[in-house]
C-alpha cells in the first residue's frame, strides 16, 4: 500500500513559499505606497510629533485610510447631534479620536460637546485634537477625560503589563489572548513590564449606562483583553437605545469561549466587529 503523501510536506512546499514571500511582497508595497500620505497628514497638515511610528503608521492605515471601526460612515450617515459621547477603550496616542474629530471639522458636523473618555495605562502620549481656532470658531466644547488603568475581569488592582517596540506598544494583560500569542513568540519582541492600576470592566459598563442620553454614542474597543466579551456585553446595554450609537471593536476570538455569538457583526475585509441603530456602519443591534 503506498505510503499517504505528507501533508505537512505539502504544506511547505516550494512553491507555497514562493507564494507566501510574494503577499508579504505586495502587501509591504501597498503599505509604502500610503507612507507618503502619512508624512503629509501627520507632519505637515496635523503637526503630531513625538509619537511611535509603528503604532502612527498602523492605525493611520486601518483607521484613517480604511475607517476600520466604521466612525467615519457613522458620523457622515448621522451628520448632526447636539451632544457625542465616545468612549476608547485602548487609546494609545488617541489617534482614532483624533480623526473621528477631523472628520467632524472637516464635514461641518453640527455638534455642540464632545466628551472623550480615553481608557489606557499606556506611557505613550496622548495627542489632543489641536485645530483650536476652528473648534472655537464652530463652538465646540472638547471634555477629555483620560483614565489611566487597565480594563480586567477580575477583582485585581494592580496587573503587571508588558510593552515594547515593533507594534508591540499596545499592552498586553497576563493572561488575555495577546500575552499568550507574544509568550509564544518571545524572541521577536523586546519589552519591558509595568504594574499598572486597574479598572474592573463592571465600571466601564456602569459608565457606558451612565452616559447613554439622548445624544451620539460612540464605543470603539481595541485595549487587548477580551475584546469580543466586551462587545457582546456592551451591545446588551445599548441595542434598546433609541439615540443613535456604534459601537466597534477588535476582533480576537474571545466570545465563542464565553458564550457569545457575535459572527453576524463582523466585518467584511478588517479584523472587527462593527454594530449601529444607524444605518451604514454595520449590522443593526
Amino acid at each position: 500500500m503506498a505510503a499517504a503523501p505528507d501533508s505537512r510536506a505539502h504544506a511547505d512546499a516550494p512553491w507555497r513559499r514562493v507564494l507566501r514571500h510574494l503577499r508579504r511582497a505586495r502587501h509591504g508595497l501597498a503599505q509604502l505606497a500610503l507612507l507618503p500620505r502619512y508624512l503629509y497628514y501627520h507632519k505637515l497638515l496635523f503637526r503630531i510629533t513625538n509619537t511611535k511610528f509603528d503604532i502612527s503608521f498602523c492605525v493611520f492605515r486601518e483607521s484613517f485610510v480604511a475607517d476600520q471601526y466604521g466612525i467615519r460612515r457613522f458620523l457622515r450617515a448621522l451628520r448632526a447631534s447636539e451632544d457625542i459621547f465616545f468612549l476608547d477603550l485602548g487609546r494609545n496616542h488617541g489617534f482614532v479620536f483624533y480623526y473621528a474629530m477631523y472628520e467632524i471639522m472637516k464635514s461641518g458636523f453640527d455638534v455642540s460637546t464632545v466628551r472623550y473618555f480615553g481608557i489606557d495605562p499606556s506611557p505613550l502620549k496622548f495627542v489632543y485634537f489641536n485645530f483650536h481656532d476652528a473648534l472655537a470658531k464652530r463652538g465646540i466644547d472638547v471634555r477629555y477625560h483620560l483614565i489611566n488603568r487597565a480594563v480586567v475581569f477580575n477583582d485585581e488592582r494592580i496587573v503587571r503589563l508588558k510593552y515594547g517596540e515593533d507594534n508591540f506598544g499596545n499592552f498586553h494583560v497576563s493572561g488575555s489572548n495577546y500575552d499568550k500569542w507574544a509568550r509564544r513568540r518571545p524572541q521577536r519582541f523586546e519589552f519591558v513590564e509595568l504594574a499598572v492600576e486597574t479598572l474592573p470592566f463592571a465600571a466601564v459598563k456602569t459608565l457606558v449606562r451612565e452616559n447613554a442620553g439622548s445624544g451620539a454614542l460612540i464605543v470603539k474597543i481595541d485595549c487587548k483583553n477580551r475584546t469580543e466579551v466586551m462587545f457582546a456585553e456592551i451591545l446588551d446595554i445599548l441595542r434598546d437605545r433609541a439615540a443613535p450609537w456604534l459601537l466597534s471593536a477588535e476582533r480576537d476570538g474571545s466570545a465563542a469561549g464565553a458564550g457569545h455569538d457575535v459572527a453576524a457583526y463582523a466585518r467584511p475585509g478588517a479584523k472587527v466587529l462593527t454594530a449601529s441603530n444607524v444605518a451604514g456602519p454595520g449590522p443593526a443591534g
